[in-house]
């Protein structure tokens, strides 16, 4: 990519963009240290652009998930609430990209044992997002399931029982009754990893049978 954007006259704010797209694909393929070096790159060429705040902000936040996942959490934290604040200043208190950056911190306390720090951020989120989209969004059921896992940390059983049942309803009504994340969901759901296996048996058993 370096040698390629040479040959064109590409504006900084459209290399950032780039980057900025490489550094995704790097992460949903699972290599974060090349996603955070991009990151890093792209946030660079933001320094000589005016008013970039918001997409800066962006651009910190998916860095903090790059660090998480590799490894370093602390720093994943620190990165994700400095993104926080910058979002907050420009955006207000309730805008949809701050749900998306609340999460994330959720996450990063939830690694350190922080669950107490982690739920308050986390229904933070799942808040605005349910003000935006409603409460049967995608979104939602994603914020929830990690709602969920946060309270049967804290000893909440029946009320993380309670996230993960609305959470799945979501995602089958969303995304059918064979896709990766009900199935993610219902291992979660079930205390018996047995059962949770039998269940996910049954259902290939019962789709093969449909073929």
């Amino acid at each position: 990519l370096n040698d390629d954007l040479k040959h064109f006259a590409l504006s900084p704010d459209d290399r950032a963009g780039l980057v900025w797209c490489l550094a995704n694909a790097l992460m949903l393929t699972g290599r974060p240290r090349l996603a955070i070096d991009q990151l890093n790159r792209a946030l660079s060429l933001l320094d000589s652009i005016p008013d970039t705040l918001e997409t800066r902000a962006r651009l910190m936040s998916l860095l903090a998930t790059a660090v998480r996942n590799s490894g370093d959490v602390r720093k994943a934290k620190e990165l994700a609430l400095e993104a926080l604040a910058m979002q907050e200043s420009i955006l207000g208190h309730d805008h949809p990209d701050l749900a998306v950056t609340l999460s994330n911190i959720g996450s990063s306390y939830n690694r350190l044992g922080e669950y107490t720090s982690g739920l308050k951020v986390l229904s933070r989120a799942l808040s605005i997002y349910e003000h935006h989209f409603g409460s049967s969004d995608a979104r939602v059921a994603d914020v929830l399931s990690t709602v969920a896992i946060t309270h049967r940390y804290l000893g909440n059983i029946l009320k993380s029982e309670e996230m993960l049942e609305r959470a799945l309803r979501i995602k089958e009504e969303t995304y059918g009754h064979y896709h990766p994340s009900v199935y993610c969901s219902h291992i979660y759901k079930c205390c018996d990893l047995m059962h949770a296996l039998r269940w996910i048996v049954c259902c290939c058993c019962v789709r093969l049978l449909s073929l």
